[in-house]
Protein backbone atom coordinates (compact mmCIF):
# COMPACT_ATOMS: atom_id res chain seq x y z
CA UNK A 1 0.00 0.00 0.00
CA UNK A 2 1.26 3.38 -1.01
CA UNK A 3 1.85 6.04 1.51
CA UNK A 4 1.83 9.51 1.43
CA UNK A 5 3.85 10.84 4.67
CA UNK A 6 4.31 14.19 5.89
CA UNK A 7 8.03 14.75 5.45
CA UNK A 8 9.07 16.99 8.08
CA UNK A 9 7.07 17.41 11.43
CA UNK A 10 5.12 20.43 12.47
CA UNK A 11 4.74 23.04 14.14
CA UNK A 12 7.69 25.36 15.72
CA UNK A 13 10.69 26.54 14.07
CA UNK A 14 13.59 24.85 13.55
CA UNK A 15 16.45 25.01 16.84
CA UNK A 16 19.28 26.40 15.22
CA UNK A 17 21.84 28.70 15.97
CA UNK A 18 23.42 29.84 18.97
CA UNK A 19 23.94 27.24 21.46
CA UNK A 20 22.43 29.32 24.11
CA UNK A 21 23.07 27.89 27.87
CA UNK A 22 24.15 24.99 26.57
CA UNK A 23 27.77 24.17 26.94
CA UNK A 24 28.19 20.69 27.32
CA UNK A 25 26.65 17.46 24.87
CA UNK A 26 23.28 16.89 25.77
CA UNK A 27 21.60 13.44 25.46
CA UNK A 28 17.80 13.08 25.24
CA UNK A 29 16.69 9.12 25.95
CA UNK A 30 12.71 8.25 25.67
CA UNK A 31 11.94 5.15 27.40
CA UNK A 32 8.67 4.51 25.74
CA UNK A 33 6.49 1.72 28.16
CA UNK A 34 4.13 2.06 30.70
CA UNK A 35 5.26 2.69 34.46
CA UNK A 36 5.28 -1.01 35.46
CA UNK A 37 7.64 -2.10 38.24
CA UNK A 38 9.41 -4.36 35.64
CA UNK A 39 9.89 -1.11 33.76
CA UNK A 40 10.73 0.68 36.64
CA UNK A 41 13.63 -1.76 37.29
CA UNK A 42 14.85 -1.65 33.90
CA UNK A 43 15.14 2.65 34.39
CA UNK A 44 16.70 1.77 37.11
CA UNK A 45 19.07 -0.91 36.01
CA UNK A 46 20.06 1.94 33.35
CA UNK A 47 20.78 4.76 35.64
CA UNK A 48 23.16 2.87 37.74
CA UNK A 49 26.66 3.88 37.27
CA UNK A 50 25.51 7.04 34.65
CA UNK A 51 24.75 10.71 35.80
CA UNK A 52 20.93 11.01 34.78
CA UNK A 53 20.78 14.74 34.98
CA UNK A 54 17.19 15.36 34.31
CA UNK A 55 14.13 13.16 34.52
CA UNK A 56 10.78 14.02 32.25
CA UNK A 57 7.79 12.74 32.92
CA UNK A 58 3.88 13.39 31.57
CA UNK A 59 2.64 14.19 34.63
CA UNK A 60 0.00 17.05 35.35
CA UNK A 61 2.05 20.15 36.96
CA UNK A 62 0.96 20.51 40.43
CA UNK A 63 2.52 21.23 43.73
CA UNK A 64 1.67 18.35 45.21
CA UNK A 65 3.83 16.58 43.18
CA UNK A 66 6.78 19.03 43.58
CA UNK A 67 5.47 17.87 47.60
CA UNK A 68 5.85 14.26 46.92
CA UNK A 69 9.02 14.19 45.44
CA UNK A 70 10.98 16.58 48.10
CA UNK A 71 8.91 13.58 50.35
CA UNK A 72 6.73 16.54 52.32
CA UNK A 73 3.92 14.66 51.60
CA UNK A 74 3.64 10.83 51.10
CA UNK A 75 3.22 9.21 47.94
CA UNK A 76 -0.23 7.62 49.13
CA UNK A 77 -1.35 11.26 50.16
CA UNK A 78 -0.34 12.39 47.05
CA UNK A 79 -2.34 9.93 44.95
CA UNK A 80 -5.47 10.06 47.45
CA UNK A 81 -5.04 14.28 46.72
CA UNK A 82 -5.04 13.80 43.30
CA UNK A 83 -7.98 11.58 42.49
CA UNK A 84 -9.92 13.54 45.15
CA UNK A 85 -9.40 16.74 42.74
CA UNK A 86 -10.22 14.07 39.45
CA UNK A 87 -13.46 13.60 40.73
CA UNK A 88 -14.34 16.79 41.45
CA UNK A 89 -12.75 18.32 38.13
CA UNK A 90 -15.40 16.06 35.97
CA UNK A 91 -18.17 16.18 38.37
CA UNK A 92 -19.24 18.66 36.07
CA UNK A 93 -19.48 15.98 32.79
CA UNK A 94 -20.41 13.02 35.17
CA UNK A 95 -21.29 11.75 38.82
CA UNK A 96 -19.00 10.32 40.88
CA UNK A 97 -20.70 7.37 41.15
CA UNK A 98 -20.41 6.68 37.36
CA UNK A 99 -16.95 7.70 38.08
CA UNK A 100 -16.07 4.76 41.29
CA UNK A 101 -18.15 2.19 39.10
CA UNK A 102 -16.37 2.57 35.19
CA UNK A 103 -13.21 1.19 35.20
CA UNK A 104 -12.35 3.34 32.08
CA UNK A 105 -12.14 6.74 34.28
CA UNK A 106 -9.37 5.06 36.73
CA UNK A 107 -6.54 7.03 36.60
CA UNK A 108 -4.06 5.41 38.75
CA UNK A 109 -2.86 1.62 38.65
CA UNK A 110 -1.56 1.93 42.46
CA UNK A 111 1.29 -0.86 42.49
CA UNK A 112 2.52 0.40 39.21
CA UNK A 113 2.39 4.64 40.24
CA UNK A 114 3.73 4.09 43.81
CA UNK A 115 6.99 1.98 42.48
CA UNK A 116 7.28 4.83 39.51
CA UNK A 117 7.07 7.68 42.42
CA UNK A 118 9.60 6.23 44.72
CA UNK A 119 12.09 5.79 41.87
CA UNK A 120 11.30 8.94 41.23
CA UNK A 121 12.05 10.31 44.54
CA UNK A 122 15.35 8.14 44.60
CA UNK A 123 16.37 10.20 41.48
CA UNK A 124 15.80 13.34 43.22
CA UNK A 125 17.68 12.62 46.40
CA UNK A 126 20.37 11.45 44.13
CA UNK A 127 20.86 15.11 42.36
CA UNK A 128 18.46 14.43 39.20
CA UNK A 129 16.15 17.43 38.23
CA UNK A 130 12.54 16.19 38.11
CA UNK A 131 10.71 17.80 35.80
CA UNK A 132 7.06 17.58 34.36
CA UNK A 133 5.81 18.00 31.23
CA UNK A 134 2.98 19.99 30.72
CA UNK A 135 -0.24 17.67 29.93
CA UNK A 136 -3.10 20.01 30.88
CA UNK A 137 -3.70 20.49 26.80
CA UNK A 138 -6.73 18.48 26.41
CA UNK A 139 -10.10 20.29 27.66
CA UNK A 140 -11.59 17.79 30.12
CA UNK A 141 -15.09 17.96 28.19
CA UNK A 142 -13.02 15.83 25.38
CA UNK A 143 -11.04 14.29 27.09
CA UNK A 144 -14.58 12.34 28.84
CA UNK A 145 -16.14 12.39 25.52
CA UNK A 146 -13.35 10.59 24.18
CA UNK A 147 -13.57 7.98 26.75
CA UNK A 148 -17.33 7.76 26.44
CA UNK A 149 -16.67 6.34 23.04
CA UNK A 150 -15.15 3.59 24.25
CA UNK A 151 -18.44 3.04 26.20
CA UNK A 152 -20.45 3.32 22.79
CA UNK A 153 -18.07 0.88 21.65
CA UNK A 154 -18.37 -1.75 24.28
CA UNK A 155 -22.49 -1.07 23.73
CA UNK A 156 -22.35 -1.64 19.94
CA UNK A 157 -20.49 -4.72 20.89
CA UNK A 158 -23.19 -5.76 23.22
CA UNK A 159 -25.91 -5.48 20.75
CA UNK A 160 -23.62 -7.69 18.63
CA UNK A 161 -23.79 -4.57 15.93
CA UNK A 162 -20.59 -5.32 14.26
CA UNK A 163 -20.65 -2.26 12.07
CA UNK A 164 -21.44 0.18 14.76
CA UNK A 165 -19.23 -1.03 16.60
CA UNK A 166 -15.91 -0.82 13.85
CA UNK A 167 -17.82 2.96 13.16
CA UNK A 168 -17.27 3.77 17.10
CA UNK A 169 -13.78 2.50 16.96
CA UNK A 170 -12.63 4.38 13.26
CA UNK A 171 -14.09 7.65 15.10
CA UNK A 172 -12.21 6.71 18.17
CA UNK A 173 -9.02 6.36 16.80
CA UNK A 174 -9.38 10.13 14.67
CA UNK A 175 -10.09 11.44 18.06
CA UNK A 176 -7.56 10.06 20.14
CA UNK A 177 -4.84 10.97 17.31
CA UNK A 178 -5.86 14.73 17.32
CA UNK A 179 -5.29 14.84 20.96
CA UNK A 180 -2.54 12.74 21.05
CA UNK A 181 -0.72 15.30 18.27
CA UNK A 182 -1.56 17.81 20.40
CA UNK A 183 0.43 16.92 23.41
CA UNK A 184 3.17 15.68 21.53
CA UNK A 185 3.68 18.26 19.42
CA UNK A 186 3.45 20.88 23.05
CA UNK A 187 5.84 18.85 24.72
CA UNK A 188 8.21 18.60 22.32
CA UNK A 189 8.35 22.36 21.68
CA UNK A 190 8.45 22.93 25.77
CA UNK A 191 11.70 20.04 25.68
CA UNK A 192 13.60 22.12 22.87
CA UNK A 193 12.92 25.45 24.42
CA UNK A 194 14.63 24.42 27.66
CA UNK A 195 17.35 22.62 25.90
CA UNK A 196 18.35 25.92 23.57
CA UNK A 197 18.09 27.88 26.53
CA UNK A 198 21.01 25.75 28.76
CA UNK A 199 18.26 24.91 31.60
CA UNK A 200 17.80 21.23 30.63
CA UNK A 201 21.21 19.56 29.41
CA UNK A 202 23.51 16.96 29.85
CA UNK A 203 21.33 13.43 30.20
CA UNK A 204 17.92 13.59 30.16
CA UNK A 205 15.11 11.05 30.40
CA UNK A 206 11.58 11.19 28.81
CA UNK A 207 9.59 9.23 30.62
CA UNK A 208 6.18 8.12 28.15
CA UNK A 209 4.40 5.51 26.57
CA UNK A 210 4.78 4.20 23.44
CA UNK A 211 2.31 5.63 21.30
CA UNK A 212 4.06 9.22 21.69
CA UNK A 213 6.77 8.57 19.19
CA UNK A 214 6.14 11.74 17.60
CA UNK A 215 7.22 13.74 20.46
CA UNK A 216 10.39 11.88 19.43
CA UNK A 217 10.43 12.64 15.92
CA UNK A 218 9.21 16.03 16.13
CA UNK A 219 12.10 16.76 18.86
CA UNK A 220 14.67 14.92 16.30
CA UNK A 221 14.16 16.84 13.64
CA UNK A 222 14.50 20.47 15.07
CA UNK A 223 18.15 19.17 16.20
CA UNK A 224 18.89 17.92 13.26
CA UNK A 225 21.44 20.89 12.63
CA UNK A 226 22.87 20.42 16.03
CA UNK A 227 25.82 18.44 16.82
CA UNK A 228 26.04 18.80 20.33
CA UNK A 229 22.15 17.42 20.70
CA UNK A 230 21.33 13.46 20.23
CA UNK A 231 17.68 11.80 20.35
CA UNK A 232 17.33 8.35 20.48
CA UNK A 233 14.34 5.99 21.53
CA UNK A 234 14.19 2.75 24.02
CA UNK A 235 11.63 0.40 24.05
CA UNK A 236 10.38 -1.63 27.04
CA UNK A 237 8.37 -3.81 25.58
CA UNK A 238 11.03 -4.54 22.82
CA UNK A 239 12.10 -8.04 24.07
CA UNK A 240 8.58 -9.40 24.83
CA UNK A 241 7.61 -8.17 21.34
CA UNK A 242 10.24 -10.16 19.77
CA UNK A 243 9.41 -13.59 21.32
CA UNK A 244 5.90 -13.15 19.44
CA UNK A 245 6.78 -11.76 16.54
CA UNK A 246 10.19 -12.11 15.64
CA UNK A 247 10.46 -9.27 13.94
CA UNK A 248 10.49 -5.35 14.87
CA UNK A 249 9.04 -3.51 18.19
CA UNK A 250 6.05 -1.54 15.37
CA UNK A 251 4.96 -5.00 15.64
CA UNK A 252 3.45 -4.85 19.03
CA UNK A 253 0.54 -2.31 18.32
CA UNK A 254 -2.94 -3.32 18.05
CA UNK A 255 -4.84 -2.33 15.64
CA UNK A 256 -5.94 0.37 17.25
CA UNK A 257 -2.74 1.58 17.96
CA UNK A 258 -1.74 1.20 14.71
CA UNK A 259 -4.88 3.42 13.09
CA UNK A 260 -4.22 6.16 15.48
CA UNK A 261 -0.82 6.56 14.51
CA UNK A 262 -1.78 6.49 10.56
CA UNK A 263 -3.64 9.98 11.96
CA UNK A 264 -1.02 11.10 14.23
CA UNK A 265 1.86 10.85 11.57
CA UNK A 266 0.31 11.82 8.62
CA UNK A 267 0.59 8.89 6.84
CA UNK A 268 -2.62 7.97 4.87
CA UNK A 269 -3.01 6.13 1.58
CA UNK A 270 -2.73 8.49 -1.57
CA UNK A 271 -6.54 6.71 -2.45
CA UNK A 272 -9.28 7.65 -0.37
CA UNK A 273 -11.22 4.29 -1.12
CA UNK A 274 -7.73 2.68 0.13
CA UNK A 275 -7.67 5.07 3.09
CA UNK A 276 -11.38 3.69 3.84
CA UNK A 277 -11.13 0.37 3.68
CA UNK A 278 -7.94 0.66 5.71
CA UNK A 279 -9.94 2.92 8.39
CA UNK A 280 -12.57 -0.42 8.53
CA UNK A 281 -10.35 -2.91 8.39
CA UNK A 282 -8.34 -1.49 11.21
CA UNK A 283 -11.05 -1.39 12.74
CA UNK A 284 -12.86 -4.34 12.64
CA UNK A 285 -9.96 -6.39 13.84
CA UNK A 286 -9.98 -3.95 16.78
CA UNK A 287 -13.48 -4.99 17.41
CA UNK A 288 -12.27 -8.80 17.90
CA UNK A 289 -8.91 -7.74 20.06
CA UNK A 290 -11.30 -6.77 22.30
CA UNK A 291 -13.66 -10.05 21.97
CA UNK A 292 -10.92 -12.00 22.30
CA UNK A 293 -8.55 -10.59 24.79
CA UNK A 294 -8.44 -13.06 28.02
CA UNK A 295 -5.77 -10.71 30.20
CA UNK A 296 -4.24 -7.80 30.33
CA UNK A 297 -0.78 -9.40 30.51
CA UNK A 298 1.67 -8.19 28.00
CA UNK A 299 2.01 -11.63 26.15
CA UNK A 300 -1.44 -12.25 25.92
CA UNK A 301 -2.43 -8.89 24.07
CA UNK A 302 0.81 -9.52 22.29
CA UNK A 303 -0.44 -13.11 21.17
CA UNK A 304 -3.98 -11.75 20.54
CA UNK A 305 -2.76 -9.04 17.91
CA UNK A 306 -0.63 -11.41 15.87
CA UNK A 307 -3.83 -13.24 15.21
CA UNK A 308 -6.43 -10.95 14.78
CA UNK A 309 -3.64 -8.83 12.43
CA UNK A 310 -4.08 -11.66 9.90
CA UNK A 311 -8.30 -11.55 9.92
CA UNK A 312 -9.39 -9.88 6.89
CA UNK A 313 -12.75 -7.31 6.71
CA UNK A 314 -15.25 -10.50 5.77
CA UNK A 315 -13.84 -12.81 8.03
CA UNK A 316 -13.63 -10.51 11.43
CA UNK A 317 -17.41 -10.03 10.64
CA UNK A 318 -18.22 -13.55 10.10
CA UNK A 319 -16.42 -13.95 13.49
CA UNK A 320 -18.35 -11.40 15.56
CA UNK A 321 -21.40 -12.91 14.07
CA UNK A 322 -20.28 -16.42 15.53
CA UNK A 323 -19.18 -14.86 18.98
CA UNK A 324 -22.30 -12.92 19.62
CA UNK A 325 -24.81 -15.82 18.20
CA UNK A 326 -23.48 -18.39 20.52
CA UNK A 327 -22.82 -16.13 23.28
CA UNK A 328 -18.98 -16.77 24.11
CA UNK A 329 -17.43 -15.49 26.44
CA UNK A 330 -13.51 -14.19 26.07
CA UNK A 331 -12.26 -17.44 26.32
CA UNK A 332 -13.96 -19.36 23.90
CA UNK A 333 -13.79 -16.45 21.70
CA UNK A 334 -10.53 -16.72 21.71
CA UNK A 335 -10.60 -20.67 21.50
CA UNK A 336 -12.86 -19.84 17.87
CA UNK A 337 -10.45 -17.42 16.70
CA UNK A 338 -7.47 -20.10 16.96
CA UNK A 339 -9.30 -22.75 14.96
CA UNK A 340 -10.11 -19.98 12.42
CA UNK A 341 -6.89 -19.57 11.75
CA UNK A 342 -5.77 -23.01 12.00
CA UNK A 343 -8.28 -23.78 9.64
CA UNK A 344 -7.10 -20.71 7.22
CA UNK A 345 -3.16 -22.15 7.58
CA UNK A 346 -4.18 -25.63 6.25
CA UNK A 347 -6.44 -24.07 3.44
CA UNK A 348 -3.06 -21.92 1.91
CA UNK A 349 -0.35 -24.52 3.28
CA UNK A 350 1.22 -26.10 0.34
Amino acid sequence: MALAQTEKPEPFKKVVGKMGGAERKTEVAFFFGAPSPENIKKLREMSEGKRLDVILVGIEKDQNFLKMIRNDITVEEYLQEKNRDFVKMIGEYITVKEYLQNSLFKLYNPESDKTMFEFLKELYRNGTKVEQLDSEWQPIGEWIRGMKANDALVDRMAEGDFEKAVDVAVEDAKTSADQLKIADLARAKEIAEKIKTGEWSGNILVIGGSIHTLMKNTLKYQFREREDVTIKALYAREEDAEKVFGRGVSEVYDPMRVLTRVYMHGKEPVDKKELKERERLLGARFVILVEVSKTSKNSDVFEATKDVNQLSYEECKKIFDKIHSEKMNEERASEYLKTVLERKAKLYSV
